[in-house]
């Protein structure tokens, strides 16, 4: 089981099937319950869960698969480590700079940043499949995010 914040009051957790040796029987997860988070607030409780909450836990599912497959293997691959950290950030921004522009701006140079810190050798290739954009999308925004004042 791998239990992960969703954002906007929201959790996931989801639960693989393991075969007798402990090897997960499956890429993704056999069960999957999103739900409120304690502290959630009255206007998420009462929208209840939008598409744009989907949309961050189908990035985060696959991070939490690639977590759990890395779990049992062991020592994952630098590409799927990648893979996993750029679909791990990208869970926890907007679905777009639509949405809230600061977070994805800063959510968007932060995992740049991890990414290249981390080792990856492909670092926009990475963020622009964990995010659903092209790699030339992905540095036009970086562009974007570098050139917004920064905020305290």
């Amino acid at each position: 089981m791998i239990e992960r914040p969703l954002g906007q009051g929201w959790k996931i957790t989801a639960w693989w099937q393991l075969t007798d040796d402990g090897r997960i029987t499956s890429r993704h997860p056999a069960e999957l319950v999103i739900s409120l988070e304690d502290g959630a607030s009255p206007a998420t409780r009462a929208r209840g869960i939008s598409t744009a909450v989907m949309r961050q836990a189908e990035s985060l599912v696959t991070a939490m698969s690639e977590q759990a497959a890395a779990q049992v293997k062991g020592v994952a691959d630098p590409d799927e480590q990648a893979r996993a950290l750029a679909l791990q950030l990208a869970a926890k921004m907007p679905p777009s700079p639509r949405v809230d522009s600061d977070r994805y701006y800063d959510g968007l140079v932060d995992a740049m940043d991890q990414l290249t810190a981390a080792g990856s050798e492909r670092p926009v290739q990475v963020l622009a499949e964990a995010l659903g954009i092209s790699p030339h999308t992905v540095k036009t925004q970086l562009s974007t995010a570098r050139r917004r004042p920064q905020r305290h």
